[in-house]
């Protein structure tokens, strides 16, 4: 399981990469792209977003600042709490991780599609279960990794 996980890990990240490749959007730049996007009312902050795209705090805010210096996204003080700041997409970048979402969900089917229906829901089972067996947790408010980030 391990050499297979590791192995679909690798090449999902250099598909990511070259299907991002139009956009100028590095895979981490994407994932955080994506999770303040589509984070609907819940903001998120700098931690989230290292949770989310499982990077170091030194790379989220690296990435985060790539975004702000794109228009992608903003930062906001937490009107709850002015010691937090959160990241919040731009509208730019809300219509960028839509489109971007559409295309590669086109892709990824296109590339599955020597898997039939059943195999594609045993694939998607088992990935959100080694997910869940690693770490990963979805909650009412959406889905988080334990706190473990990239180091």
């Amino acid at each position: 399981i391990l050499v297979w996980a590791y192995l679909a890990g690798r090449e999902l990240e250099v598909w990511l990469a070259d299907a991002l490749g139009a956009t100028g959007l590095t895979t981490s730049e994407f994932g955080a792209l994506a999770g303040v996007a589509f984070a609907g009312e819940h903001t998120l902050t700098a931690g989230d977003l290292a949770r989310w795209t499982v990077q170091t705090s030194g790379g989220t805010t690296k990435t985060i600042q790539r975004l702000v210096d794109r228009g992608l996204v903003h930062r906001v003080a937490d009107p709850a709490d002015g010691r937090r700041t959160l990241i919040d997409a731009t509208d730019d970048g809300r219509h960028l991780a839509a489109t971007v979402v559409t295309d590669l969900v086109a892709r990824l089917d296109r590339d599955l599609d020597p898997l039939d229906t059943r195999q594609r829901d045993d694939l998607h089972d088992g990935l959100r279960r080694l997910s869940a067996a690693l770490g990963w947790q979805v909650h009412a408010d959406g889905p988080t990794a334990t706190g473990r980030t990239r180091d």
